[in-house]
């Protein structure tokens, strides 16, 4: 029997051979740091009450509009 090594993206879970492969992976993530905005419509219109959109701050200070 022989033992296999890999190494994980501990962000996304993808498995690499190469430790700097899962290392590049995990760097290139951004990660969100806070919801900055969010907006919502009227009962009348939603009446589910969550937002229609979220504005977040990544870990980049990117923001970025997540619409439903």
């Amino acid at each position: 029997m022989k033992p296999v090594q890999k190494y994980q993206c501990e962000v996304c879970h993808t498995e690499y051979a190469k430790k700097e492969d899962a290392m590049r992976c995990e760097k290139n993530h951004k990660v969100p740091q806070n919801i900055t905005s969010a907006r919502h419509l009227p009962i009348g219109q939603n009446g589910t009450g969550y937002p229609i959109t979220i504005t977040v701050r990544m870990s980049d200070s990117q923001e970025v509009t997540y619409k439903r």
